[in-house]
């Protein structure tokens, strides 16, 4: 059986419902308790959290999906 290809969320019309439920999930499971979010590209930071649920975020930072996602976070938190 193949793999499913993962979803690929470059630009911020490409960030929906799903990818912003996906996104809060990260940051409840991972970063909820943090006092601030590694928003770096390494093993433990948020992107490379985002990655493991099936999405594609591109081969750079700071995309503007991400830009989105991080936008929609930050305020996600400030909501508590």
């Amino acid at each position: 059986m193949a793999d499913t290809p993962a979803r690929r969320v470059v630009e911020a019309a490409d960030v929906d419902e799903v990818t912003l439920r996906i996104a809060e999930r990260v940051f409840e499971d991972w970063f909820d308790t943090d006092e601030s979010i590694n928003w770096d590209d390494d093993a433990y930071g948020f992107w490379a959290r985002m990655e493991s649920e099936g999405l594609d975020l591109g081969p750079t930072l700071g995309t503007p999906a991400m830009q989105k996602i991080q936008r929609h976070i930050r305020a996600y938190r400030r909501q508590g």
